[in-house]
């Protein structure tokens, strides 16, 4: 039968200072090691790094078709090409030979820039790269028609031109490309001024050698 020796007891000093050494060296070896931080800085099982998510975010093509398809839903039936409305108003009011000058006073009064301008080899259509305030880009495409539409605009402004914005700025450079048409319409061109100038001088002088021609009236 095993007996209890009481801590005074001569004997038992071996065992307790066997133990202390024990705990000593079992904290200096947990000392020693490096701690675990408090917070683990790893995401959680089934989240993403910032890095995959900057590149999740950054669409495709087939993810663009397909956010844009979804954007055109929500507004079924519109259109960003537009004829003038209605044509008979314009008919025989606009030239096209004013089509260069009048998309940079419509884009300037919608605060867009135009950046470059081309025209196709037969020079029915013009294309301007447009840039706006806001730094987006943008295109106003304007195709020659026969009469009584005479001509037909595109316009997208952004990278995502069905946003809701960007549709009032396209619709904005519309509206205006029109009413520039048709403010220089009303002036007259330089070869019509030309024209009336030189008839003008032919019936003066006409008139004038008919002058010279008729016999002086007798005094009364």
């Amino acid at each position: 039968m095993w007996k209890r020796l009481p801590s005074t007891h001569p004997a038992a000093r071996p065992l307790r200072g066997a133990a202390t050494a024990v705990t000593g060296a079992v904290f200096a070896f947990v000392g020693c090691g490096t701690p675990r931080p408090a917070v683990v800085d790893q995401p959680p099982s089934g989240l993403i790094s910032a890095d995959g998510r900057r590149e999740r975010l950054e669409l495709t093509g087939r993810d663009r078709q397909e956010l844009l398809a979804a954007m055109r839903s929500v507004a079924p039936g519109y259109r960003i090409t537009r004829t003038p409305t209605p044509a008979a108003a314009i008919d025989g009011r606009v030239r096209w030979a004013d089509i260069p000058a009048a998309a940079r006073a419509a884009c300037r009064e919608a605060e867009i820039a135009v950046v470059a301008a081309t025209a196709n080899a037969d020079a029915t259509a013009w294309t301007f790269s447009l840039r706006t305030i806001e730094d987006w880009p943008g295109t106003l495409h304007v195709e020659r028609r026969p009469p009584p539409d005479h001509y037909a605009a595109t316009a997208s402004i952004g990278r995502f031109p069905d946003l809701p914005e960007r549709r009032v700025r396209a619709e904005a450079v519309l509206d205006q490309l029109r009413e520039k048409l048709l403010a220089y319409g009303r002036k007259r061109s330089w070869d019509e001024t030309e024209g009336d100038a030189a008839d003008a001088s032919i019936t003066t002088g006409s008139s004038a050698a008919s002058e010279r021609a008729a016999p002086a009236s007798p005094p009364r």
